[in-house]
Formats: C-alpha cells, sequence, structure tokens
C-alpha cells in the first residue's frame, strides 16, 4: 500500500515539474514546489523552459482526438484500409473501457497544488486510468500487431517506435501536471491487457461484418449509440453551481470516437461489397510501397480538403441544429454544448459523418482521379 500510496502522491509530479522549470511564482521558501499563500484567482506560476512546454504540449498531442482524426483516414488512404480499420476499432474499445472506468472510480487528477496544471482542456475528467496512455499504446502497438501480420517489417524497430511513442505521450502528461505515475501505470497496464486479448476478437469481428449480413452492422450501430449514451449516465454527481449532472470532457470524446468506428466499419463495408475498395488491401510489399511520395501527399492533401472542410460545416450545422431543437438557442454555447442532447448527438453524428466520408466518397474521389 504504501508503494501505491507513493506512486499515487503528487510531490513526485511537482518534483519533475520543478526540474523541468515550471515553477510557483511565489514559492515557499522551506518546499519550493509549493506556493507560498494563497494563490486566489491568479495564475501563479511561471515556465522557465519553454522548449519542454512545447514539446510537451506536442507529445500529449499524439494521444489526442485532433491527431487521431487526421491519422486514420490518412493511414487508410496513404497506407492500409484494413490496418486502420482494425487499429481504430482496437483503440475506440479500449477508450470506451478506459473512460468508462474513469467515472466509475471517480479518482481525482493529482492535487494542485503542489503540481501545476499547464494543460486545463481535460481538468474536468477524473484521473485513474490516463486515457492518454491507453490511446498512445492501442494505437502505436496495435498499428505495429497489424501491420506486422501483413507486411514483413523489421519488428525490432516498430517496437521501438511503438515504446517512444507511447514514453513521450506518458512523460507529457506527467510534465503538464495532469497525472500520477500510478494513474499511467494504471493506463499501461489496463491496454496491455487489452492487447493480450482483444486482437484475435477484433480479427473475427472486422472480417465478420465486412462480408456477412447487414446484422452484425446493425447490431454494432446499436451498441456505439447505446454505450454513447451510456457513457453520459456514469457518473451521477451533481455540479453544486448548477444542481445538474458534473459535466466533463470524457463523455463527448467517447461519443466522438464511437462515432468514427461506426462510421468507418460502415463506409469500407459499403466501398467493398459496391467495387469502389478491394475485398482486401493486403498486397505485396512492392506493390505497396511503390506508391511514390509524390503521390502520397496529393492522396494526403485531397482527402484532407474534402474531409476537413466537410466535417466543419456537418459539426456547425448539427450543433446548431440540436440547440434549437432542444430548445437551448437563448444559453450561452459553451453552455449548451454541455446539454446531454446537444453533445452526444452533434459530437457522434459528426464523426460518424467524418468516417462514412473518409471510406466512401473520399477513396470514390482519389479513384476518379487515378490516385487510389
Amino acid at each position: 500500500m504504501n508503494i501505491l500510496h507513493s506512486l499515487n502522491s503528487p510531490v513526485p509530479i511537482a518534483q519533475f515539474q520543478y526540474i523541468c522549470g515550471v515553477r510557483w511564482t511565489n514559492p515557499d521558501p522551506k518546499n519550493v514546489i509549493y506556493p507560498d499563500g494563497d494563490l486566489g484567482k491568479e495564475k501563479g506560476y511561471f515556465v522557465i523552459r519553454k522548449p519542454f512546454y512545447w514539446l510537451a504540449t506536442a507529445g500529449s498531442e499524439l494521444a489526442g482526438e485532433s491527431f487521431y482524426y487526421i491519422f486514420f483516414p490518412s493511414c487508410a488512404w496513404v497506407f492500409n484500409l484494413g490496418v486502420a480499420r482494425r487499429s481504430l476499432l482496437f483503440l475506440s474499445t479500449s477508450m470506451l473501457l478506459g473512460q468508462s472506468l474513469k467515472d466509475v472510480l471517480k479518482l481525482p487528477r493529482p492535487s494542485s497544488p503542489p503540481v501545476i496544471r499547464l494543460e486545463a482542456t481535460y481538468e474536468t475528467e477524473y484521473g485513474m486510468p490516463s486515457t492518454h496512455t491507453i490511446a498512445a499504446i492501442a494505437v502505436s502497438f496495435s498499428l505495429l500487431l497489424f501491420t506486422s501480420d501483413i507486411y514483413e517489417i523489421n519488428y525490432a524497430s516498430g517496437l521501438g517506435a511503438a515504446t517512444m511513442w507511447s514514453l513521450i505521450v506518458m512523460v507529457s502528461r506527467i510534465y503538464l501536471g495532469m497525472h500520477s505515475l500510478l494513474d499511467i501505470a494504471a493506463g499501461a497496464s489496463f491496454v496491455g491487457f487489452l492487447l493480450s486479448v482483444l486482437p484475435q476478437a477484433i480479427y473475427w469481428f472486422d472480417s465478420t461484418q465486412l462480408v456477412s449480413s447487414h446484422l452484425p452492422t446493425y447490431v454494432f450501430g446499436a451498441c456505439t449509440i447505446f454505450m454513447s449514451w451510456l457513457m453520459f449516465q456514469l457518473d451521477s454527481k451533481v455540479d453544486k453551481k448548477t444542481g445538474e449532472a458534473r459535466w466533463n470532457t470524457a463523455r463527448g470524446d467517447t461519443a466522438e470516437i464511437l462515432g468514427w468506428c461506426f462510421g468507418f466499419m460502415v463506409g469500407s463495408r459499403y466501398s467493398i461489397l459496391n467495387g469502389i475498395l478491394p475485398k482486401t488491401s493486403i498486397s505485396t510489399s512492392a506493390q505497396s510501397f511503390k506508391l511514390s511520395g509524390y503521390n502520397a501527399l496529393v492522396r494526403f492533401l485531397v482527402g484532407g480538403a474534402l474531409l476537413g472542410t466537410s466535417t466543419l460545416l456537418c459539426r456547425k450545422f448539427l450543433f446548431h441544429s440540436f440547440i434549437h431543437l432542444n430548445g437551448y438557442h437563448k444559453l450561452d454555447k459553451a453552455e449548451a454544448k454541455k446539454k446531454l442532447w446537444v453533445e452526444f448527438p452533434y459530437k457522434f453524428l459528426t464523426t460518424l459523418f467524418s468516417g462514412l466520408l473518409s471510406t466512401t466518397v473520399v477513396p470514390h474521389v482519389m479513384q476518379s482521379f487515378s490516385l487510389w
């Protein structure tokens, strides 16, 4: 228990931040990792070594939603649709379970002070397990696993790259003051367990839903919608200020990743059954990597322009539509966005649309211009 207490303590995190140049503006002379007196509403800290802060912010984004919304479509267009689809399915399952576990355990983030919180985006979420750690390990190692089953690769180099990817994210979360060492360890252990038990089920479901009747797809769709809604019900704590259920970013993020996954799976099925895409993307190494850098860049730019523009318009339309449908048009937009029947449907449907678009319309356009 002493080991767990030490791992969960905010002191090592604050000491690491101090070493890296994150300091309180008015430190306690007796213990510099604490501020001297009440901070009030002031920021109260400064960063000496800015490059460390920039690197940590960028490293944290390697497990952020924005990165994966670019990464998975690009992986499908430039590398291999099957690998992207299976990796996304594994990530979605891992994030659903990890985010749910957060709201069930309800364990807080490291206390501040002594820790200095350098990121406000996810501050409303609970701490354990670290879902950034789960996402980083889930994507990097599932990509390695699913790629090595298709192509001959240097596995040691791939293992090193996946490990480095994961470590960058983990260290970044500690530097930013968002997680204790125990949060990180719990996230890594949890996704490590999932990597040992889920891949075969991923392969089975992926191959089944692509070629069988519509039933598995319907069941999968119903499950993703239900689980997205259920995420909003797990934390029943009431916010004393508003008198409503406590809001945090985890629920909307989970709805988004599940929407992405469902759209990706349905879009892949449609494109394969209608001959837009081949039944499998597996091919020899020479054929797969014959694609020139210029061609790959054009695919990325064409796909990104189509997907980015369409998704932005769809997001704006759905957001304002659900605000008006639910009678929240008089509320501040930031507050309206937190309402269940605004946040849940507009986030889920936006990413569902993006997943469908990236696996149907975008490949079709690329085929029309001989880019696929």
